[in-house]
């Protein structure tokens, strides 16, 4: 688990998608599976860890593609 999270970090961060650093954060919850903070099912680790490869999957094709990810403050 600690190498997805440093993967999906990487990928997210050359594709310029910024981090929230709130529970929807999906860093935050892999680190928080990752370091065992809590007791998860085995059902809900399996998912988080999908959640992790789907991540990986979709960040490659953003970076592959050299779509750069820019935000605009709101007015």
């Amino acid at each position: 688990m600690p190498r997805a999270m440093i993967t999906v970090r990487d990928l997210r961060q050359q594709a310029g998608i910024p981090r929230t650093g709130t529970e929807h954060d999906a860093i935050v919850r892999l680190d928080i599976v990752a370091k065992g903070i809590v007791t998860f099912s085995q059902a809900n680790i399996s998912a988080t860890r999908r959640e992790a490869a789907d991540l990986v999957r979709s960040f490659w094709i953003i970076v592959d593609s050299g779509t750069i990810v820019t935000l605009k403050p709101s007015r």
